[in-house]
């Protein structure tokens, strides 16, 4: 795919259970996905080297490497942050943090354009029931900030959500539903977040410089805090913030 003149950026996303690669190199973009479920660590880095000699570029060509930050599983996450970190380390560029939620939010309004969403409510499950929520319009702008998680209930957080227009995406968006008793636009529990929509976010963040510390960065595990139990309960505060 031909865009216009960019960055040579690398975008890893690796939150889910596929592996996906992407590369920006003069004003192309170059993508590769692996859909086996959970094969990070044997195809992450044959992946990157493939990606890069099909652009006919090299690991010392990149100004920056951006790596989705979760929320996501901890194998996935851990992999693809180590990996991000050690190229950085090694050809001295800039570390790009990209949000999982942010990735599946252009996923999702990418592949149901047509439908003209209103909203787009991301719902990921975590262990113990638990649920990651998020929920943009269709400008992008956040119905809630994650600074507000502990002073937010499930009602206050979707009572002013319109679901006949909105898109519910992520793997815990059929209990998200059931718990609601609601019928949205579109469900969608498969949905991806996807390497090309991190690229798009890291040539954003790359004009913008908006690097994340290498020693300091970590990725947000779906086994770390627990935002939310049961619908009426306050959510608890996140332990990264």
């Amino acid at each position: 795919m031909t865009t216009n003149p960019s960055p040579a950026l690398l975008a890893l996303e690796t939150s889910g259970a596929a592996c996906g690669v992407a590369l920006a190199w003069q004003g192309h973009y170059f993508v590769d996905t692996d859909e086996q479920p959970l094969q990070h660590a044997t195809r992450l880095a044959p992946m990157i080297r493939q990606i890069l000699e099909e652009a006919g570029a090299s690991p010392s060509h990149l100004q920056a490497v951006a790596v989705s930050l979760g929320p996501g599983s901890y194998t996935g996450l851990r992999i693809g942050l180590a990996t991000a970190k050690g190229l950085c380390q090694v050809i001295g560029c800039p570390l790009i943090g990209i949000s999982t939620f942010q990735i599946l939010r252009l996923t999702a309004l990418r592949k149901y354009a047509e439908r003209h969403p209103e909203w787009i409510v991301l719902a990921i499950a975590s262990k113990r029931d638990y649920l990651y929520l998020a929920a943009f319009n269709k400008e992008g702008n956040p119905l809630f900030s994650i600074e507000n998680y502990h002073y937010t209930s499930w009602d206050s957080l979707v009572g002013g959500i319109p679901w006949t227009s909105t898109i519910v995406v992520g793997s815990g968006a059929q209990s998200l539903i059931e718990k609601l008793k609601t019928e949205p636009l579109i469900m969608d529990v498969n949905l991806q977040p996807e390497a090309s929509e991190a690229l798009e976010l890291a040539l954003e963040a790359f004009q913008a410089k908006t690097f994340v510390s290498l020693h300091d960065t970590e990725p947000l595990y779906l086994s770390g805090f627990q935002p939310l139990k049961s619908i009426g309960s306050p959510l608890k505060p996140p332990s990264h913030f």
